[in-house]
């Protein structure tokens, strides 16, 4: 009887390992993904932040040119002095 006992306790032990075990395979493979994921997302995102950031900073330069030619205009026509670009806009 003690026998009996000792090899049902020793089966239910091993099932809630084994169930245990998958459970956590299960788990870290849901970990690796999400990781995955993540890794793919922050990548998207960079890429999406440099495209909008180049854009913008397109735009800059061009409004910035278009600042200047006024400036320019200004200091020449209105002022009568000469106009020298600023070196380091940018």
């Amino acid at each position: 009887m003690a026998q009996d006992q000792v090899n049902t306790d020793l089966k239910q032990f091993m099932d809630k390992n084994k169930k245990l075990t998958e459970d956590l395979d299960k788990q870290t493979r849901n970990y690796k993904a999400l990781q995955h994921k993540f890794k793919h997302f922050c990548q998207v995102d960079k890429e999406r932040f440099e495209e909008v950031w180049n854009m913008h900073e397109e735009e800059l330069k061009q409004t910035l040119d278009k600042v200047f030619m006024a400036e320019k205009s200004i200091y020449n026509q209105q002022l009568g002095i000469d106009w020298k670009a600023p070196e380091d806009v940018l």
